[in-house]
């Protein structure tokens, strides 16, 4: 299930402050978060302009809806539309973002509010929510979307980072420069031809897992992984040791594979980080796994989920876990899980 984050102002629309600099001739306040990383001293810096020149909300609203989508924008936005689920994430405000909505066809946004006292005058900001691009990116991963996203600006880095697959747009020559290993576009049909090989990609990764199951599910494997290439690599065995063979045996091929294990809790996922791995799937995954997994950026899917993986006993924990539990770096909980299963025999696989 795909979902596209789009940043608004620069990317769909003019930007909204540069508009109403150049319709009162006040060259500061066409400084946006191109310009200032820090949102909040952007702000405040603009409210204060607003409050020294005597300008309320009433003559942003008045610019505002002289404001058209930019050239393309609407086709695009349209046809992105009937292919998948789009949501505009923007630092913008309600009291704003209206008329240029409606212009758009009225698609989902998520933006922030303004405080405004009764004679119209801006006297300050809520946000949503902190971090709230980036917010709604990790949410709607873990709820199993796949997330490809687009913005121009500093304040969209974090969302486009969190992303499966993000791209730069009519962004600044120096962010571009700041940010080499994301794609940059300025035209509609780039991006749009960028977001469906995006898709397609997702698509193949989906297939890959639905390939790594079928080996568990066919009794032949216990884990499974299928490589960025093809190439399907499986063991089997107890515990969390067929995958860490597979890590050890695989290590380069690990890095943008898919790998499904019948059992996935912390230990497990260690291994599955520390490799490079894109996406996972647990036929029994525990909470702890999947928590840190979605925090690495590994996509994760489960059958059936777990608080924790307990002993053979289900007495306690399985000393696996907490050996992986001692550190939040991968490749120091995997080095205690190699001495471990170095040191301690365990039943052959049957």
């Amino acid at each position: 299930m795909n979902i596209v984050c789009l940043d608004m102002e620069g990317v769909l629309v003019p930007e909204i402050w540069i508009a109403f600099s150049e319709a009162t001739g006040i060259p500061e306040l066409r400084r946006t978060t191109r310009d200032e990383p820090d949102y909040d001293k952007l702000m405040k810096y603009r409210i204060a302009i607003l409050k020294e020149r005597g300008l309320g909300l009433s003559e942003i609203q008045d610019v505002i809806s002289t404001i058209d989508p930019l050239p393309g924008a609407k086709e695009f936005l349209d046809e992105l539309r009937s292919m998948t689920q789009v949501v505009i994430l923007s630092d913008t405000f309600e009291q704003f973002a209206g008329p240029l909505i409606r212009k758009l066809g009225m698609p989902t946004l998520f933006c922030n509010t303004l405080e405004v006292s009764p004679t119209g005058e801006i006297t300050g900001y809520r946000m949503r929510c902190s971090q709230s691009k980036l917010s709604a990116v990790k949410a709607f991963r873990s709820i199993g979307y796949d997330v490809v996203s687009a913005g121009d600006s500093y304040n969209d880095m974090a969302m486009i980072r969190a992303s499966q697959a993000g791209f730069l747009f009519k962004s600044t020559a120096q962010i571009i420069a700041d940010n080499p290993e994301i794609p940059a576009y300025d035209e509609f049909s780039d991006l749009l031809g960028a977001m469906k090989n995006a898709f397609a990609c997702l698509d193949a990764d989906a297939d890959k897992i639905e390939t790594a199951k079928a080996e568990i599910s066919s009794a032949t494997a216990s884990v499974a992984m299928v490589t960025a290439d093809g190439k399907v690599y499986s063991d089997k065995g107890k515990s969390v040791r067929p995958l860490a063979r597979l890590y050890h045996e695989h290590t380069a091929e690990m890095k943008d594979a898919v790998v499904a294990d019948s059992i996935i809790g912390r230990a497990a996922a260690s291994y599955i980080v520390a490799g490079g791995a894109k996406e996972c799937f647990g036929f029994t995954m525990s909470q702890t796994g999947l928590d840190y997994l979605r925090d690495h950026g590994v996509k994760a899917t489960y059958g059936t989920l777990v608080p924790v993986i307990l002993n053979g006993n289900e007495t306690d924990l399985c000393p696996m876990e907490k050996l992986s539990l001692k550190s939040s770096q991968p490749e120091d909980s995997v080095e205690a899980l190699d001495e471990f299963i170095r040191t301690t025999p365990y039943p052959p696989a049957h």
